[in-house]
């Protein structure tokens, strides 16, 4: 009756995700499968761990299948987040984003996430208003959509 319809209709108007992150991606799946699932679910966006010293060790992609992963990204239809650790995190706080410029432009990461941690190598007391304002200088040097490159 009445009550299942209510039920029902409040689930309905449950909570509107955006986006729902899968982080630790690596070489032990396929990019092709993730692909297929982002065709299916647009909103799931993939967390891909970035550290050079753990490069193709377990939840930290190696630089081959980042090039896989490119490939399979050609179309930049994949929600893919870069989750930058250790030299990568520390440039970024510094003000370098040449990293982030050639992740955005040749794999299509479209969000990244900086893990400004211990474990990362970075004093997080030292995070000042300086440090934001030049990782808000970083990101503004990102274009909005990565060029389309010719086939």
């Amino acid at each position: 009756g009445n009550r299942a319809g209510s039920a029902m209709a409040s689930q309905e108007q449950g909570v509107q995700l955006r986006a729902v992150g899968f982080c630790g991606v690596d070489d032990s799946v396929a990019p092709e499968l993730l692909a297929c699932v982002s065709a299916r679910y647009p909103w799931v966006e993939w967390g891909v761990l970035l550290r050079q010293e753990k490069a193709g060790e377990p939840r930290f992609a190696s630089q081959g299948w980042l090039q896989r992963l490119a490939t399979v990204n050609q179309d930049d239809t994949m929600r893919l987040a870069a989750h930058l650790c250790s030299s990568h995190c520390e440039a970024v706080l510094a003000g370098d984003g040449s990293d982030l410029r050639r992740l955005h432009a040749e794999i299509g990461f479209r969000r990244f996430q900086i893990n400004a941690t211990k474990a990362n190598n970075v004093d997080s007391a030292a995070v000042n208003a300086a440090t934001c304002d030049r990782v808000r200088q970083v990101m503004l040097s990102l274009p909005e959509r990565r060029e389309q490159k010719t086939k």
